[in-house]
């Protein structure tokens, strides 16, 4: 999926759309400043690989050439962040203070709730708005990506990690086969591997590594027993494809979908049908009035996000919200500062963003007596760090309303002074502005 420019540069930029512009230069990459946590910023080419859905950062070498050093991928992205808000950033505080905000930008990625950034300076607001505008399209792009082309990008990162000169051998692949728990002998291996070695070179390009992957997930021993008997057997009447008929049966009868229920379609004509399965398998010489499924694509869409049980009317809010507060569930966050136990891990700010883009709509904040008058947030009578009060309700203002609309309770566990009661109200209210409900409302 890479994409090349030939003949003159200028006129084929011209040619095309705006996005597509913008990945082309990521893909050449740009000079970017890299801030890490234990060690001083350092120069970097940052680039992406659009093939694979990576972002990549190599080192300069004075003879011009790139070394890799890291990745991530864009499927783990969570956020995009423009300013310099990571403590990357204040690790380093007299770096920081020579790059322009608007030239920074923080990608926040992880699976887990406590995610990890990296931290770029650009070289100019141009390239720094280059970046954002791209990564927040194929962000997007990559986590609605049909599952075959997920795998596909998968099966290429795994591909160009043992690859070398372009091609894999045998040691490599018995070296990936834990990846994919898959168990096979030796000699199995081997009678697969030369099957699958159209070159007889004793080594696999790409194309001849993902049918090999292929035999090995989905063997065509194992084909008939996911088609064995009269009752599966009736949706692929040639053992080698599922037709457009074949699908829609199946769709009607085993997965009992109706015209409304937003999935395959089912219920509904040959033609929707026939759309949702060329939209599915994206195949150009496929593209026609009754398209079909290959065997291992139709096993590949039971497994999918397309065939996901998730009713796709339930997208949007479809409840009635006209009723009082107290008769709904609400989504609550407990100790909403703390990233690890409640004993001695770090409290953060970060964790209050990652709750309310989850979709939080009560958080707690528990506060203690602080010094210059403005209390504290962490959890009392333990080792957990402390982070300053005004810094939580500055980012929960930025967050709250990003993934929902819907009011936010901030469930505060009062522990402070008169004083600084006062000053929390003060502050509050300077910060929300009119955000704050202060006064009773009519029913």
């Amino acid at each position: 999926m890479s994409f090349s420019i030939g003949g003159s540069g200028t006129s084929c930029l011209a040619a095309l759309g705006e996005m597509e512009q913008i990945i082309c230069q990521l893909e050449r990459g740009t000079l970017i400043q890299k801030f890490y946590p234990r060690k001083r910023p350092e120069k970097k080419t940052l680039m992406l690989r659009r093939e694979t859905r990576q972002i990549i950062w190599s080192s300069v070498q004075t003879n011009g050439r790139s070394n890799y050093e890291g990745s991530l991928e864009l499927r783990e992205v969570k956020e995009v962040r423009l300013g310099k808000k990571s403590k990357d950033f204040e690790k380093w505080p007299e770096e920081a203070k020579k790059s322009e905000p608007r030239k920074c930008f923080v990608i926040l990625h992880g699976n887990d709730f406590k995610l990890r950034t990296v931290s770029i300076v650009a070289f100019s607001e141009k390239e720094a708005d280059m970046w954002l505008k791209g990564l927040k399209y194929l962000i997007s792009d990559t986590i609605t990506s049909p599952y075959w082309l997920q795998i596909e990008r998968w099966l290429r990162r795994e591909f160009y990690l043992m690859e070398a000169n372009g091609t894999a051998s045998l040691k490599d692949i018995r070296s990936f086969l834990p990846k994919i728990n898959c168990k096979i002998s030796t000699a199995k291996l081997n009678d697969v591997f030369h099957e699958v070695d159209t070159r007889r070179r004793n080594e696999l390009g790409f194309d001849d590594f993902t049918r090999l992957y292929q035999r090995l997930i989905l063997p065509p021993t194992a084909l008939p027993e996911y088609f064995d008997g009269i009752r599966m057997a009736t949706y692929s009447q040639n053992g080698q494809t599922v037709t457009l008929q074949e699908f829609r049966r199946f769709l009607t009868k085993e997965q009992q979908e109706d015209e409304g229920n937003g999935g395959g379609g089912g219920g509904q004509s040959e033609e929707v049908v026939a759309k949702f399965i060329n939209d599915y398998i994206q195949d150009p010489a496929r593209d026609v009035s009754e398209p079909y499924l290959r065997l291992h694509e139709f096993i590949d869409f039971l497994f999918s996000r397309q065939n996901e049980i998730w009713d796709k009317r339930c997208d949007t809010v479809y409840q009635d919200m006209t009723r009082p507060l107290a008769h709904y569930w609400i989504s609550s966050s407990h100790n909403t500062y703390l990233t690890g136990d409640q004993f001695s891990s770090e409290s953060s700010v970060e964790a209050y963003a990652r709750a309310l883009r989850m979709g939080c709509r009560c958080i707690e904040l528990d506060c203690w007596d602080g010094p210059d008058n403005m209390p504290l947030i962490f959890h009392g009578h333990t080792f957990t760090t402390r982070i300053k009060f005004m810094d939580v309700i500055r980012t929960i203002k930025e967050h709250a309303f990003i993934t929902s609309d819907y009011p936010l309770i901030l469930s505060i566990e009062q522990n402070c002074s008169l004083t600084q009661q006062r000053r929390m109200a003060q502050a509050m209210q300077e910060v929300f502005g009119e955000m704050l409900l202060t006064q009773p409302i009519d029913k």
